[in-house]
């Protein structure tokens, strides 16, 4: 019996690792660092672009303007340092990973992408805050020209990520969808089997 059972243990793991090679899952994790790689160039671009307009705009106005200008470079520096960052950190990862590495590291991204989505929402919430907060206050004093600077700088830089987010979201999860997703419906788990259905050819 134990000979039958190393027998079947040993197939099953053949047949599920040919599954794998027909999955092609380095290419699959290839193509979804890409994906990841343009996303922090449209990160890092739009970072770049809120730093510089924004010291330089920041030095030559003033009132809400001044404070506008200024929390954008703040947010371009923060915005490129992670864009920066990140495009680093998929050069270096390893894409021969077998199937269950591969998809923790897929759920991984889409959960951190929605995370963030959910905190860009609370930025532009708080910049409504800001602005409703500078209401308190008399136009053209400092404390205005802050709170209604700021504020507006939130929800610009606010929407502008939840937008960012949902669509890298969208991309990588459609990529999902359309490389991995038909295979895994093939595969069927019960309690003494695991079955893998084979499309034939043409199919």
């Amino acid at each position: 019996m134990k000979k039958i059972f190393c027998a079947l243990t040993l197939a099953g793991c053949f047949t599920f690792a040919s599954a794998q090679e027909e999955i092609d899952l380095q290419h699959f994790n290839a193509e979804r660092l890409k994906i990841t790689r343009k996303g922090m160039l449209v990160l890092g671009a739009w970072g770049l672009g809120n730093l510089l307009a924004g010291a330089s705009l920041g030095a030559t106005t003033n009132g809400v303007s001044k404070n506008f200008h200024i929390m954008n470079a703040g947010w371009g520096g923060v915005n490129l340092l992670i864009a920066g960052l990140g495009y680093k950190n998929t050069l270096h990862k390893n894409q021969a990973w077998d199937l269950a590495t591969t998809l923790n590291e897929q759920a991984s991204l889409e959960k951190l992408l929605l995370l963030n989505a959910g905190l860009d929402v609370a930025y532009v919430m708080t910049g409504f805050f800001l602005r409703e907060r500078a209401l308190r206050h008399e136009p053209g004093t400092t404390s205005y020209d802050r709170l209604k600077g700021f504020g507006n700088s939130l929800l610009l830089q606010g929407g502008f990520l939840f937008a960012f987010d949902l669509v890298l979201y969208f991309f990588a999860h459609q990529h999902y969808n359309l490389e991995l997703a038909p295979w895994l419906e093939r595969i069927q788990v019960s309690a003494n089997s695991v079955t893998i259905s084979i499309p034939l050819a043409g199919k």
